[in-house]
């Protein structure tokens, strides 16, 4: 039996049946009849352009071109090529050969482009054209199809959020479904950034060892140095900028984002803007930067070996016209007021969560910056601000924030409030150890126990009568509107395959108008028991999520936990998510 999960069979074909209907498709003879449909991206960001010939990166959402080609009759279409070319930018690429399309049979070609790396100097925004070029052969006479469509390039300062058709746009997640691409406007190995972070290095922090022994202490010195340097420089916060575009029926958040580069230069940045320059340098130096984004706000965070992350309010730097600025120690404890707050789904201040993007990660998935050439004379800007800074002699040593990290990786101080428990709630039981940060959670049965981040909501049997196998449910935004990460705990009594629990989750989803997808992933061991792990994805009618599950059997009964985000924001969750699925464990 094929493990992977099937939710809809649509019948049984047998060899006959399947003859007759090769023979239906081969054509009855004469001229077959081209019918093409091609649709575009409206909108591409030139600081991206490399994710756009990567066809691996996020299951191949980058292409530019979509062709799809559909061979009418009655005759067969042989030695089908599709290439594409974009004037001034791409060459005409090497055909796609398709041997032969049956009648009624639909092709689909999708086009990556290798776009040139002068895009990162390209400044302006410009209607460009993809054109698209098909030969065939039917009845014994070639023939060529050319099609060209308008597409926008963006300047590389431009940061587009969305592009989806405004009737696809269910929540606020789905208008910041690019976000991901943050990751392209870090600029580690810029010339002029890795520069400076040699500069603050050696001339500010007297030497550091942040990037090689990541200790609290190293990592907070280094935060403190640059955070320092921006009050020293007189750099300032300069309020954000969200500009909603309409493109056909394309409606795209567009943000104008200089490059890091720019930012340390020029001595003002917007929130996003401020982010950027400081991942950049500390990815610079070795560092694992965060960046938490919101509805309407983001800031900067350092990733520690443990999973726990340190954030900081970056533009505390402030402006005198904008009130002053503050310390160290307050950007750093406001930053961990606002990742509490992120971490249980926003609020009015600073909007819905959307996303915690871990550059690092997302630049070895392939979401990798522009190549910026060496500046010679942004380079001496750096170097005559430095000089000022540092010509007094050896700086003071600055003064450390108390220790306050909170160790955990999924967000939040320790805060013994804890999320809502409704729905029943479960045993705070005093004998489930859950990392700093995390809430414990035991189930009135005794069946099962975890952690679960503070501030997010635990409901106990939340469906008793349409959902008697889900034993407890954990969200970090109950705002059914605003889907964010969860995690969920099944029970089946009486099953002991695992298969067999999650296709009737699988029909319990599909009662509902939805859909589930579920493939083996391998093996794990939680707390010393093995579970069988599966990837998935469900659908809804508003959303669509993507899951992680861990499945057991106990005796008579199978037992797992999945942990779960929205599309395209698994990966921003990925460490958190993981950390729940550690906590759990079964009688």
């Amino acid at each position: 039996m094929n493990k992977k999960l099937l939710l809809l069979i649509g019948g049984v074909v047998t060899l006959a049946g399947i003859a007759l209907m090769v023979m239906s498709l081969g054509g009855s003879g004469g001229p077959g009849n081209l019918r093409l449909q091609i649709e575009t991206k409206p909108t591409i960001m030139s600081a991206a352009y490399k994710v756009h010939a990567n066809k691996e990166l996020k299951s191949g959402r980058y292409w530019l071109a979509k062709v799809m080609l559909t061979n009418e009759g009655p005759g067969i279409l042989d030695d089908v090529r599709v290439s594409y070319r974009i004037p001034n930018y791409v060459d005409w690429t090497t055909p796609r050969p398709f041997p032969n399309v049956l009648v009624n049979q639909t092709i689909v070609d999708l086009f990556y482009p290798r776009l040139p790396a002068r895009l990162a100097e390209k400044l302006t925004n410009s209607t460009e054209q993809v054109e698209i070029k098909i030969n065939y052969t039917t009845d014994g006479e070639s023939k060529e199809e050319l099609r060209q469509v308008d597409f926008e390039l963006k300047g590389r300062n431009e940061l587009v959020y969305t592009t989806m058709d405004q009737d696809e746009i269910a929540n606020v997640s789905d208008m910041y479904e690019n976000t991901d691409l943050i990751a392209s406007f870090v600029t580690p190995n810029d010339p002029v950034i890795k520069h400076f972070t040699q500069q603050l290095q050696q001339k500010v922090l007297g030497g550091s060892t942040a990037g090689v022994v990541d200790t609290q202490e190293e990592v907070l010195r280094f935060m403190e140095g640059l955070y320092q340097y921006q009050l020293a420089a007189g750099m300032v916060y300069g309020g954000t900028l969200g500009l909603p575009e309409q493109r056909g029926n394309s409606f795209s958040m567009v943000q104008h984002v200089r490059m890091p580069r720019e930012v340390l230069t020029g001595e003002a940045g917007l929130c996003i803007e401020l982010s950027t320059l400081f991942a950049s340098v500390a990815l610079s130096g070795g560092l694992k930067p965060v960046i938490f984004v919101t509805q309407r706000h983001a800031w900067p965070g350092i990733k520690m070996p443990d999973g726990s992350i340190i954030p900081i309010e970056a533009t505390r730097i402030g402006g005198a016209g904008i009130g002053g600025s503050k310390s160290f120690e307050d950007a750093v404890k406001e930053g961990y007021e606002e990742m509490q707050t992120f971490f249980a789904g926003g609020d009015q201040g600073i909007g819905a969560a959307i996303g915690l993007f871990d550059i690092a990660a997302l630049q070895s998935a392939g979401i990798q910056p522009p190549e910026l050439p060496s500046d010679a004379n942004l380079i001496a800007r750096v170097d005559e601000t430095m000089k000022k800074l540092t010509s007094g002699g050896s700086q003071k040593k600055k003064s450390q924030p108390k220790k306050q990290v909170a160790r955990n990786s999924g967000g939040g101080q320790n805060n013994s409030g804890g999320g809502s428990n409704n729905g029943g709630g479960g045993r705070q039981g005093s004998n489930v150890a859950v990392p700093a940060g995390f809430q414990p959670y035991q189930h009135p049965t005794g069946t099962f126990s975890m952690g679960y981040p503070s501030g997010w909501s635990a409901r106990t049997n939340p469906f008793p009568q349409q959902l008697p196998f889900l034993a407890a449910a954990f969200s970090a935004n109950p705002n059914p509107s605003v889907p964010g990460p969860g995690a969920e705990v099944y029970v089946f009594d009486g099953y002991n395959d695992p298969y067999a629990a999650l296709d009737t989750i699988a029909i319990a989803i599909q009662s509902v108008g939805g859909y589930m997808n579920a493939e083996p992933a391998g093996a794990i061991n939680l707390k010393g028991r093995q579970y069988q792990m599966f990837n998935g994805e469900t659908g809804l009618p508003t959303v669509t999520i993507h899951w992680r599950g861990y499945f057991t059997n106990t005796g008579n009964r199978t037992i797992g936990i999945v942990v779960s985000a929205p599309a395209g924001y698994m990966d921003n969750y990925n460490q958190m998510l993981s950390q729940i699925a550690e906590t759990f464990a079964t009688r």
